[in-house]
């Protein structure tokens, strides 16, 4: 079989000079007047937001500046660095922008899905060219670019792209092309493959050692900047040199000095003096210190992470640089998309130089179990901390005095490490993605990488069960009071609740655990976690599975769920032990006797509710209110149950159980409800924030017998 195309080849196709309608000032690049055939009455209009019934929107909108920045950045990028030998003055190191779009041509953003956490797609409107009307993504399969560069030359042909499958793509043709030895057909360069590993290349021992040499000398910009040059050429960085930037960006700034200490001092350069040991131990000591990463390489490292993140780079050739658990064979046979063994940490290891002073400090970071013990405080510390804490321990002191932080959380994820926990979750999600891209529904996808970061159990083929250090960090995140950071939390759950489709996850064990922790947080925390589930059949699951064990778990004293899905007395003097996760589920969960079908593959494991344990939940008014401070906790867990589960009955219609759709036609849901959420009993602080959860849930109930009736 001939070897895919080049992008050499497809210049051979398509034959010309110069690109006379482009010009480069600096690092903006701009297509001169002329060049575009963008039209404005293309455009779209841009709509306003509108909330549909089951909150979820559809909307298009303008796309924000960070987009549209985002976009100009790669498409200048190609057009310049693509055309090598066009422009004598280039620079390697330089970032090249399109200073504006094309003329007629704007950037528009959709976002559909739930109102709290809405997918974004980024469309491009104006294209007069039959081939395609819109474009997408500048990344995904150089749409845009390619197109502004047929704009960018004079000499245009029609045929150098054309529309295909919905897609644009390379002509293809059984004829011979312009190229004298490109004898075969050619297509798009970025659709050979669902994997982009199959688009990768492995740095040689001479790109490798280029960026060791930097590092080796302490240029670490340097360094970074040469991994920036080879990302763009589709290379994948070693796992040492990812350690590497990982170390960089984790390393803390220096500790602030005190600016009244050198009031009106001149600041010397230090003299080195003293017997000659000390000398020389002082000389060695100021060495070391000139190879600690500047503040400056790390925000340059977190800035090259995050392009790796965002980039074609597939993640599992930048997380094969994590310790991990490594998938089994029959976990990566049942993975959603195909990952070779080797691609996992410890199998893919060129020999590191461990001559420099960040290869030994950053083969440290290879003693972490798995990616969550790297984000924890003193995985990576300043070198000079105990050197400066000697010569002023007040100033230390004053410096840890001013962290907001525990030790309790820092001991979870640290101050500076933040952004690492970012990465991850942006790695996660794009493996994800990935498996989505390749044709899976959104529901059967989940990431693997992900899996591999859960310690399995000590048994030999049992589920992946011990979540303790996930869960950590993710209710962790939920207790930040930045909203970036508590956002980490929302999407590392979304990505729990996809990997609940995984055989070898057991989701009883999750939800359970999830449920017990949720009894201790605020009431404003709970309701934040129910509200961020994702809003599709299968996150409403996993929100019903949670609340019904929270309620479960609060009502033990008191109740107790029998094979029929009743609640009765449960007898004092004895007490049953948990369960195995593959039996009924755990100690007080409901029964699957009356439980039904929800379209999830793993239902069969789950232990859902039946309608019957739902309507006597609503009977249990004594001891859900029994307790005046967790009585707001309680009834907000109650409405999100109720409903959770409504939703899926309403999503069977007509075919829904005939003992939940009597309760909604006949009216007895809505009493039982009215009664348990009634203002009587309740305090003032109470009453505020129920009285309009119980409007929406009326007003669901009144849809639903739209729906059954």
């Amino acid at each position: 079989m001939a070897a895919p195309p080049s992008l050499k080849d497809i210049e051979a196709v398509y034959r010309t000079t110069e690109p006379k309608l482009i010009h480069v000032n600096h690092a903006a690049v701009r297509i001169r007047d002329g060049g575009s055939d963008g039209d404005e009455s293309r455009l779209p209009e841009a709509g306003e937001q509108v909330v549909l019934w089951d909150n979820t929107i559809n909307v298009l909108e303008e796309a924000d500046a960070e987009t549209v920045r985002h976009w100009l950045g790669k498409i200048g990028n190609y057009l310049i660095h693509e055309g090598r030998g066009q422009w004598h003055n280039l620079r390697e190191d330089r970032v090249y922008f399109l200073k504006r779009f094309p003329p007629g041509y704007k950037l528009y953003t959709r976002s559909t899905g739930p109102r709290e956490n809405p997918r974004k797609d980024s469309y491009l409107y104006g294209s007069t060219t039959d081939r395609c009307r819109e474009f997408r993504s500048p990344e995904s399969l150089k749409e845009f670019v390619l197109h502004v560069k047929w704009m960018a030359f004079e000499d245009r042909k029609e045929r150098f792209l054309l529309y295909s499958e919905g897609r644009s793509a390379i002509f293809r043709t059984n004829r011979q092309t312009e190229h004298p030895a490109a004898g075969m057909q050619l297509q798009d360069p970025m659709r050979q493959k669902h994997n982009p590993i199959m688009a990768e290349r492995e740095m040689n021992k001479h790109q490798r050692g280029m960026v060791d040499g930097c590092f080796e000398e302490g240029h670490y910009q340097r360094g970074i900047a040469s991994l920036n040059q080879l990302r763009m050429q589709n290379l994948r960085p070693s796992p040492a040199h990812i350690r590497q930037l990982i170390y960089i960006s984790l390393y803390p700034p220096p500790l602030p000095k005190d600016p009244t200490k050198d009031k009106g001092k001149r600041r010397e350069v230090p003299v080195v003096s003293g017997s000659p040991s000390k000398q020389i131990q002082q000389a060695r000591r100021l060495q070391k210190q000139a190879l600690f990463p500047p503040p400056e390489a790390t925000e340059a490292a977190k800035e090259l992470l995050h392009q790796l993140a965002i980039d074609s780079i597939s993640p599992e050739a930048l997380m094969r640089a994590i310790p991990c658990y490594r998938p089994t064979q029959a976990e990566l046979d049942d993975a959603p998309r195909p990952i070779k063994g080797n691609m996992f940490f410890g199998n893919f290891e060129v020999a590191e130089d461990m001559d420099s002073y960040l290869s030994k400090q950053a083969s440290k970071l290879k003693e972490c179990k798995d990616c969550w013990s790297m984000l924890r405080k003193g995985v990576v510390t300043r070198q000079d901390a105990a050197l400066i804490r000697t010569e002023d321990p007040l100033l230390d002191a004053d410096f840890e005095d001013d962290n907001d932080e525990s030790e309790s959380s820092e001991a979870i994820v640290g101050r500076y490490s933040w952004h690492l926990l970012e990465w991850f979750v942006q790695l996660f999600e794009k493996d994800q993605a990935l498996v989505i891209d390749q044709g899976r529904a959104v529901e059967d996808s989940y990431s693997i990488l992900l899996l591999s970061q859960i310690k399995p159990s000590s048994r030999s083929g049992d589920p992946r069960s011990s979540m303790g250090p996930v869960l950590d960090v993710l209710f962790l995140c939920y207790s930040q009071t930045e909203q970036w950071r508590r956002n980490l939390g929302k999407r590392l759950m979304a990505l729990f609740v996809s990997l609940t489709q995984c055989s070898n996850f057991p989701p009883p064990q999750l939800f359970t655990a999830i449920s017990i922790r949720l009894q201790t947080m605020p009431v404003d925390l709970v309701t934040a976690f129910l509200g961020d589930l994702p809003a599709t059949s299968l996150g409403v699951s996993v929100k019903l599975s949670i609340c019904d064990r929270f309620l479960t778990h609060r009502l033990r004293g008191s109740t107790a769920p029998t094979a029929d899905g009743i609640m009765r007395a449960r007898p004092q003097a004895r007490r049953a032990r948990p369960v195995a996760a593959h039996t009924d589920g755990d100690i007080g969960s409901p029964s699957r006797s009356q439980s039904f079908s929800v379209n999830q593959p793993n239902n069969a494991k789950w232990g859902l509710p039946s309608s019957r344990r739902i309507l006597q939940l609503l009977e249990q008014k004594s001891a859900v209110r029994a307790n005046a401070s967790a009585t707001l906790s309680n009834l907000i867990v109650l409405f999100h149950l109720i409903a959770a589960f409504g939703m899926l009955r309403a999503g069977e219609g007509k075919d829904a159980d005939s003992f939940w759709v009597d309760a909604v036609l006949g009216g007895d849901l809505e009493r039982r409800f009215q009664d348990i959420f009634a203002d009587a009993g309740l305090s003032d602080g109470d009453k505020k924030p129920i009285r309009p959860l119980r409007l929406l849930l009326l007003s669901k109930i009144a849809s639903w017998k739209s729906i059954f009736a």
